[in-house]
């Protein structure tokens, strides 16, 4: 497939499409945390939920950049930007595992254990991208906690918690963006597999943020009756 390109004022932007699909789903991830920041009540599912959309944004606009001006890096500079974006995916995965962790039915100190054992984790798998910089970790590691995702949400779903639904409806959504982008499914040189992917993954990502909207809304209406 060729590598697409435009110059623009004077610049050269490599792979726009992939761009510009990179910040529409940074920058709806940034919205998605700013909305959940906002909520009058905070508690630790929602704060874990929260900071998956922000370091997810953060993840994708740093993709933008890495697409958009590799032609301006050389081969060491490019190799330390790659390695920077593979990074910025690993706290996406351990809030969304911390997430899991908080809703399972599971005792207090297992949950402490867990998290403790997450962080643990979460640190040699960042060694790891470190000495070897493979995105091929980050997929790994990224699907176990996808997986792990929609069991419990699927268990919730079936238990009749409100805005489980929608969560795991937005993670099967976000299956086909990895199906796209494994097998490269392409329409055109000029929206290919990766922007078909990142286009998928802003979609689902939306569906999840009304799941997480609706359990902080039932959440709070619960602390209110309680009260």
């Amino acid at each position: 497939m060729k590598e697409t390109g435009i110059d623009l004022l004077q610049i050269h932007l490599m792979e726009p499409t992939t761009v510009i699909t990179n910040l529409i789903t940074g920058g709806l991830c940034l919205y998605f945390f700013k909305k959940l920041t906002q909520q009058p009540v905070q508690f630790s599912l929602g704060s874990n939920w929260k900071f998956f959309f922000l370091y997810m944004g953060i993840a994708s606009i740093i993709g933008a950049f890495t697409h958009g001006f590799k032609s301006y890096f050389g081969n060491d500079d490019y190799y330390y930007i790659w390695l920077f974006m593979n990074l910025s995916g690993i706290p996406c995965s351990y809030f969304l595992l911390q997430a899991n962790i908080e809703l399972s039915k599971l005792t207090d100190n297992l949950k402490q254990i867990l998290k403790k054992l997450s962080i643990v984790l979460t640190a040699a798998l960042t060694l790891l991208v470190i000495g070897l910089n493979d995105f091929l970790l980050i997929k790994i590691n990224a699907g176990f906690v996808i997986l792990l995702t929609l069991y419990n949400h699927l268990k919730r779903y079936n238990e009749g918690h409100q805005g489980s639904g929608f969560i795991l409806a937005g993670f099967l959504v976000s299956t086909l963006s990895i199906l796209v982008h494994t097998t490269q499914f392409s329409l055109s040189d000029w929206f290919n597999f990766k922007d078909i992917s990142h286009v998928i993954m802003s979609i689902s990502l939306y569906i999840i943020f009304l799941g997480v909207m609706l359990k902080m809304k039932v959440h709070e209406l619960s602390i209110k009756k309680a009260t």
